[in-house]
C-alpha cells in the first residue's frame, strides 16, 4: 500500500476515509507524493496533455487540482484558470508554486461549490477525483452545465473501494451528458480517460 492510501481508504474495512488535509500535511515528513502528482512522465498524464493541446481554451476550471502539477499545463499565456481542491494545504502549496493561476479551496460534495466555481468555462478538467465522491454522477451532470468540454481521468482498479466501480459505468454516465470525443482505456494500468463536449452546448 502506498503511503498516502492510508489517509484515503481503510483497506481492512474497505471503506473510504477521505482524510485529504492530513494526507497533504504528512507528505513532507513521510517523503511521499500523493498520487505521484509531480511525476510528469506518467503516460496517462501525457495522453491528457496531448488531447488538450489540440484545442484552445480561454476559461478553464480544474476540479481536484491537488498541488497544481497538472493545472500548470492548463495555464496558457492568454487564458484564465481557476483550480479547486478540498485541501487548504494543497491549495497553499499550489499558490506558491504557480502564482499566475487562481487556486481556491472548495468541497465538491457541498452544494456551495457551484457558487465558488461560477459558469461559462471552455474546459472542465477533473483528474483522479470521482472515486472519492459518492454522488459522482451528480458531479458529471454539473460539469456539463459548467463547461463546454470536460476531461476526466480516473484510476479504476479491480474490486475498487472507491465509489466509481467500473470503467464501463463511468463511460456510460459520461455519455449521458457529453458527446464523447475520446474514450481511452489503459487496461494494463487500470486508467480511463474521457473527453467530451457537453450536450447542453456552451454555457
Amino acid at each position: 500500500m502506498t503511503d498516502y492510501h492510508k489517509y484515503v481508504f481503510d483497506q481492512s474495512e474497505r471503506k473510504f476515509l477521505g482524510h485529504f488535509e492530513e494526507m497533504y500535511k504528512a507528505e513532507k515528513k513521510g517523503a511521499f507524493d500523493s498520487w505521484r502528482q509531480d511525476d510528469l512522465r506518467l503516460l496517462d498524464v501525457n495522453i491528457c496533455r496531448a488531447i488538450l493541446d489540440q484545442y484552445i481554451f480561454t476559461n478553464v476550471l480544474d476540479v481536484g487540482c491537488g498541488k497544481g502539477a497538472f493545472t500548470q499545463f492548463l495555464k496558457k499565456q492568454n487564458n484564465d484558470v481557476l483550480a479547486l481542491d478540498i485541501s487548504s494545504t494543497a491549495i497553499e502549496r499550489a499558490k506558491v508554486r504557480y502564482p499566475d493561476i487562481r487556486f481556491q479551496q472548495a468541497d465538491v460534495t457541498q452544494r456551495d461549490w457551484l457558487q465558488i466555481a461560477g459558469r461559462g468555462y471552455d474546459l472542465v478538467s477533473c483528474l483522479e477525483l470521482l472515486s472519492y465522491v459518492e454522488d459522482w454522477r451528480r458531479l458529471l451532470k454539473e460539469f456539463s452545465q459548467l463547461g463546454q468540454f470536460t476531461l476526466i481521468k480516473l484510476f479504476v482498479p479491480d474490486n475498487p473501494i472507491g465509489y466509481a466501480k467500473t470503467m464501463d459505468a463511468l463511460a456510460h454516465e459520461f455519455s449521458t451528458y457529453f458527446e464523447i470525443i475520446e474514450d481511452i482505456r489503459m487496461n494494463n494500468r487500470k486508467h480511463i480517460i474521457l473527453f467530451g463536449r457537453s450536450v447542453l452546448g456552451k454555457p
